[in-house]
């Protein structure tokens, strides 16, 4: 709390440096993923107190004409946050709630959703990733879709569905 006093007198905001406090200044022993469930839960939390939004209605998909629709750029709700990580985190995180155990290996990124009231974690595919990013930065559909089909496992039909199912998106369209 000396190291890292709030910067904001909103509490739940509170936490942010923590993961990077775990890095340096905890021995985390056999736990060296500690400080990325750390950050998965500072995502949860804040997805948690994030401004609530209307997701898209993918209905609307379908009136866009092959040029608007590459131009596309998509929104995601305010709710949405990602966790990358070089283990396997959401397998950790979900051990850690239901004791489940999993034999997962190797990097796992986390999508923190919030379709209605509670936030929770969905495993993104790695070969997705970038994908989200470039969408997230505001890199029309096109081309993202173009630069993640060069990624080795990308499925654009999955991610969407993810997308959809877990009502990551607030809304698709071309700005002029």
């Amino acid at each position: 709390v000396r190291m890292y006093p709030p910067k904001s007198p909103v509490m739940p905001l509170y936490g942010e440096e923590f993961p990077e406090f775990l890095n340096h200044n905890i021995p985390c022993g056999t736990y060296p993923y500690l400080s990325d469930i750390a950050r998965l839960e500072y995502a949860i939390r804040l997805s948690y107190h994030s401004a609530d939004s209307d997701g898209y209605d993918w209905a609307n998909l379908g009136l866009l004409n092959e040029d608007d629709l590459k131009e596309a750029k998509v929104t995601f709700k305010p709710s949405l946050f990602l966790v990358v990580s070089d283990w396997p985190l959401f397998d950790i995180w979900v051990h850690s709630k239901s004791n489940v155990a999993s034999g997962a290996k190797g990097a796992q990124s986390v999508l923190v959703v919030r379709p209605e009231f509670d936030p929770y974690p969905v495993l993104l595919p790695q070969s997705s990733v970038s994908f989200f990013r470039d969408l997230q930065g505001q890199v029309p559909l096109g081309p993202a879709i173009e630069r993640a089909s060069e990624v080795p496992g990308f499925d654009l039909q999955a991610t969407l569905q993810l997308f959809a199912q877990h009502q990551c998106v607030k809304n698709i369209a071309r700005t002029k």
